[in-house]
């Protein structure tokens, strides 16, 4: 299929994809992960490369998802009512996307929140942060 379109516009789309290739980093300028660790049913624990220790109740991870579905991405309002996350939640698996995030999947099927390591730090719950 050939889509034509106007040089104006084609040279206005090549500069805003041009600037989102720039925009972010595909690494995260601050510490990142080092250790994580199940602290107990409820909490989990992340060593940083700085040497911080972080500690995270599990329910406020999944409370603070970022992804679409949990936060309008054009105002940033939530969406997820904080009440209808069970108390219960535990994370099934997580992983580590790029260097920049960390992937959670949760018992109630939910796994598309994308936690950058600067996400991760500003959720942290230790009576340092706090």
């Amino acid at each position: 299929m050939l889509i034509r379109t106007s040089p104006h516009l084609l040279s206005s789309l090549l500069g805003k994809v041009k600037l989102m290739t720039e925009e972010k980093p595909t690494q995260s300028a601050g510490p990142a992960p080092k250790n994580i660790r199940q602290i107990d049913p409820t909490k989990l624990g992340i060593t940083w490369t700085d040497g911080h220790e972080s500690i995270y109740s599990v329910r406020h991870l999944r409370q603070n998802c970022p992804c679409a579905h949990c936060i309008d991405e054009w105002t940033g309002a939530k969406r997820l009512d904080p009440n209808s996350v069970p108390e219960n939640i535990r994370p099934t698996k997580l992983h580590s996307v790029g260097l920049y995030a960390i992937q959670f999947s949760w018992t109630d099927g939910h796994d598309t929140g994308l936690y950058s390591h600067d996400l991760m730090r500003e959720l942290c719950q230790c009576m340092a942060c706090q």
